[in-house]
């Protein structure tokens, strides 16, 4: 533990003391505080807490990525931070092949949160195995090491993953149909707004990582959201996480066949991380009771179950909330999902793929108003 800061300043109550005045051994706890950009701000601000840097630099760097990382999902981050070197090398090698939305709810508790850091450092090591691309000319490869991913983690850590997709998918598809909606050259070449978790669009921008997708959730304006999205004619993948999931389903019932014709039972998969709470557990053996689906993830049937975070929750919580005192199929959720409740109907974005066109025609690009106003924003 760090001394306390009072016990390091110079004993004399009636003088004034600065910040920069204060001994290397304080100025280093206040770093250890600061985050990373708030470290190197103060490091380049100030001579005094440049040499405190210089003095303690190892002990700073890891004191501040422990404030920045939980202990406990720092694996995870390191994991990521090395999976695109990782890919790299062995993705990409030959020799890889062989290795081959809830109301009246609290907020979630400590360990609730980390499962949902751990779900989100996953998907982001997905995103940086991976990524959409033509490089991989054989596409077995690539599928072979997604399917090998997916089977190292137990089927309720696979939930936690496909749940995160989802809630990630409702970040950026508002902005995604907002230039579908009123972007003269998208409307032109007759792009849809999204309304599916396994849009093609959706998931060549999910494919891009969580810093593209918090950037993209964070723009307010089409004009932010255009440059953001950084393509005239939106690229399109059905080879992201969400195909991966229905490959991967569809390899569990090949297994299953396989495993009832030579009479040996199929072993469920292990979890990957320890967890000392249940809760994740027995929230999917109860959403699962039935045996020959409870290795599936990613099933249309359990939406709202993975909008309200279920595979994440305590045991605490679904003991109290009485979950597990009933059976799924009598268990409703109301929720609707708000990104497809606002999708206009196929005809109206057919008349203003017309009307668009007709701007497109006459080289008007830009943002289009609307049906009411058949002007445009000139780019």
């Amino acid at each position: 533990m760090p001394e306390p800061v009072s016990d390091l300043l110079p004993l004399h109550p009636r003088e004034k003391v600065t910040v920069i005045a204060l001994p290397k051994e304080a100025l280093k706890i206040i770093l250890s505080y600061c985050g990373l950009d708030g470290l190197l701000s103060a490091r380049a601000a100030n001579s005094a807490f440049y040499k405190a840097f210089q003095t303690f630099p190892g002990s700073l760097i890891r004191d501040t990525v422990l404030h920045e990382i939980d202990a406990e999902v720092l694996p995870q981050a390191i994991q990521t931070s090395e999976a695109a070197s990782f890919r790299n090398r062995y993705l990409l090698n030959p020799s890889f092949q062989k290795h081959s939305k809830c109301q009246h709810e609290n907020p979630p508790y400590m360990q609730e949160l980390t499962r949902i850091k751990r779900a989100l450092y996953r998907f982001e090591t997905y995103c940086r195995l991976f990524p959409p691309t033509n490089v991989l000319e054989d596409c077995d490869k690539p599928r072979a090491a997604q399917m090998s991913f997916l089977s190292s983690f137990s089927p309720w850590e696979r939930e936690q993953l496909a749940s995160v997709h989802e809630s990630l998918w409702r970040q950026v598809a508002p902005a995604f149909n907002d230039i579908a909606l009123h972007d003269i050259y998208w409307g032109a070449f007759r792009t849809s707004c999204v309304d599916e978790f396994d849009d093609p669009y959706t998931e060549s921008i999910l494919s891009r990582g969580l810093r593209s997708i918090y950037s993209l959730s964070r723009a307010e304006t089409y004009s932010q959201r255009h440059q953001l999205l950084g393509c005239k004619i939106p690229n399109a993948t059905t080879e992201f996480l969400h195909d991966a999931f229905a490959c991967y389903n569809h390899m569990v019932l090949k297994s299953d066949y396989l495993a009832t014709a030579n009479r040996r039972p199929q072993q469920p998969s292990m979890p990957f991380d320890s967890d000392p709470d249940l809760g994740p557990e027995r929230a999917w053996k109860w959403s699962h009771p039935d045996e020959s689906r409870t290795e599936f993830s990613n099933e249309a049937e359990y939406v709202f179950e993975r909008a309200c975070g279920y595979v994440f929750w305590d045991e605490e919580r679904l003991v109290r909330n009485g979950l597990l005192n009933t059976h799924w199929i009598d268990t409703t959720i109301e929720m609707e999902e708000s990104v497809a409740a606002l999708v206009p109907t196929l005809r109206e974005q057919q008349e203003s793929w017309k009307a668009r066109s007709a701007l497109f025609e006459k080289r008007i690009l830009g943002y289009w108003k609307g049906m009411e106003d058949r002007l445009a924003v000139q780019d």
